[in-house]
């Protein structure tokens, strides 16, 4: 780790020069420990821009990757060697995707969801709740809530957050509605209950 922040150091001071060529390739960090580089056509540029650096608008402070050729086919790596082999750990794809080995730790985190719509629907009055008998035959059936992925699902797929946390929110927002619904069915029980009860005592 030493070495990969000398190197960033090392990028940094010389961002005059990686301004103006423009061209840092298969770059090796710690040889033995760590290779950070990018892998594709038209190789990569690795530019570093400081606060007054000029001929460069809307760029000062910035520290940035850039790889050519296809944008589908490059990728940024972070490569840690174990002792028998490299393995890759962090790879930025072209279209924006993180993919990462292990566990990642963070205090907070935000998880979009483009197509998923919050589930206040649920509350309308429009909205078809199913059936608490449905739900129950429903369950005995294939194993799981409506709507949400199975453990076959999981497995093949992973874990979508965004798609979880919005089904999971909606079944919430759908036991609320059971339990409402049941709390009405009690009353009116209780009502008939002590009218019939009024009855007896007359």
């Amino acid at each position: 780790m030493k070495t990969l922040f000398a190197f960033i150091c090392f990028a940094i001071i010389s961002s005059p020069v990686l301004a103006q060529t423009g061209a840092v390739h298969d770059n090796e960090v710690a040889k033995g420990r760590i290779d950070f580089g990018w892998e594709g056509s038209g190789g990569g540029n690795l530019e570093s821009y400081s606060k007054s650096s000029t001929g460069y608008p809307g760029r000062q402070g910035q520290f940035k990757f850039i790889f050519g050729g296809a944008p589908t086919m490059g990728k940024i790596l972070f490569t840690h060697y174990n002792g028998s082999g490299w393995r890759d750990v962090i790879a930025i794809m072209p279209s924006g995707d993180l993919i990462a080995k292990g566990t990642m730790k963070s205090t907070q985190m935000i998880v979009g969801t483009e197509s998923e719509i919050w589930p206040d629907y649920v509350f309308k009055e429009s909205y078809s709740l199913m059936p608490i008998a449905d739900l129950k035959q429903f369950i005995e059936k294939e194993g799981h809530l409506p709507g949400m992925p199975t453990a076959a699902d999981i497995e093949e797929n992973g874990h979508n957050l965004g798609l979880v946390s919005v089904k999971t929110l909606e079944k919430v927002e759908e036991l609320a509605l059971y339990v409402i619904h049941l709390k009405e069915e009690n009353e009116d029980l209780r009502s008939e209950l002590n009218a019939l009860k009024t009855t007896l005592e007359k």
